[in-house]
């Protein structure tokens, strides 16, 4: 793609080797398709509660339905918000969720282009601990104009897995644990219990925007267009993210993490839900002001300031 003295250096996230125990287990995904229309599913986030329950799957026995379905703490509607980083180079999706009468959950999923994507937990126990980090990294790699391949890391821990329910042996050449329906099936079990690959590839192998009728859940989807294209056009200012420093300190972060807050609820849902966006910013505002610190001193740094903003729940700091 150019002069290999200008290669730039492998961009070393410290997700990678944080928490300690975290182990990378390779997969791809394979897709048919235009690259940019896989790419940008992650935006419209509002798919998580309509693609992935009950809502679209039929005829079909109980397992696959599970197999299918996030867990049911992602079928709500989150309430969302999106946030550019790196001074334009990247994209946070933020959303909202109640998991009782106390608690909310955040969950950040941040896009870093031109194709990497850094996905918060997709476990059951995603809503169940303070403040855990990337459970999936993904490179959405271009092959041609009509197909790609998805080369990524599930991420293996103790904080991601709480309950064991990650597989390894779940992840390989076209294949991943999380959820099924990320790669091709037999044609009559796609059109019966659709997952994103029966989604994302039914849309044409390039989809035409012309068509499309935006809602306000695709706000993230054309702010990921708007900030691609600036880039493309040479509009947008270096990327200003700190890398790996002289003295092998990580300091190279993601904003992909999930976060649980005590937030008692507001009688009225709409009140509630502005009020599960409001602290959704604030926790964003967290991990963005964490981001000059090294690694090992971030998450510390970051589990105070909930404490501060919430009074402390469930996980005191290390």
């Amino acid at each position: 793609m150019g002069p290999l003295e200008e290669k730039p250096e492998f961009p070393d996230y410290d997700v990678y080797r944080f928490p300690e125990d975290n182990k990378l287990v390779a997969f791809s995904n394979i897709y048919p398709c235009n690259w940019l229309q896989v790419y940008e599913n992650i935006m419209d986030h509002c798919h998580t509660a309509l693609l992935h329950n009950d809502m679209t799957v039929d005829s079909v026995d109980a397992a696959m339905k599970d197999g299918l379905n996030f867990p049911a703490m992602f079928q709500d509607i989150p309430v969302m918000d999106w946030e550019q980083t790196r001074n334009g180079h990247g994209i946070t999706f933020i959303a909202g969720r109640r998991v009782d009468d106390d608690t909310i959950w955040i969950r950040m999923t941040e896009m870093i282009f031109p194709d990497l994507i850094q996905n918060a937990n997709l476990m059951t126990s995603a809503h169940e601990q303070r403040h855990t980090t990337v459970c999936m990294t993904r490179w959405h790699t271009p092959v041609d104009d009509t197909n790609c391949i998805l080369f990524g890391w599930r991420h293996f821990n103790a904080e991601i897995d709480l309950h064991g329910d990650g597989r390894e042996d779940g992840c390989g050449y076209d294949k991943i644990d999380f959820l099924d329906g990320q790669c091709e099936r037999p044609y009559e079990i796609g059109q019966r219990a659709p997952g994103d690959w029966d989604a994302i590839t039914s849309q044409r192998p390039i989809a035409v925007h012309a068509l499309e009728n935006p809602g306000s859940s695709d706000i993230g989807v054309y702010m990921c267009r708007k900030l691609l294209r600036d880039l493309v056009e040479g509009k947008t200012p270096p990327d200003t993210t700190k890398g790996m420093s002289k003295d092998g300190e990580q300091t190279l972060h993601s904003f992909g993490s999930d976060t649980t807050l005590r937030v008692p609820r507001l009688p009225d849902r709409e009140e509630d839900r502005k009020l599960m966006k409001e602290y959704g910013r604030k926790v964003y505002d967290i991990v963005a002001d964490a981001d000059p610190l090294p690694s090992k001193e971030r998450r510390r740094y970051i589990l105070v300031r909930l404490d501060e903003l919430d009074g402390g729940m469930r996980e005191a700091a290390e």
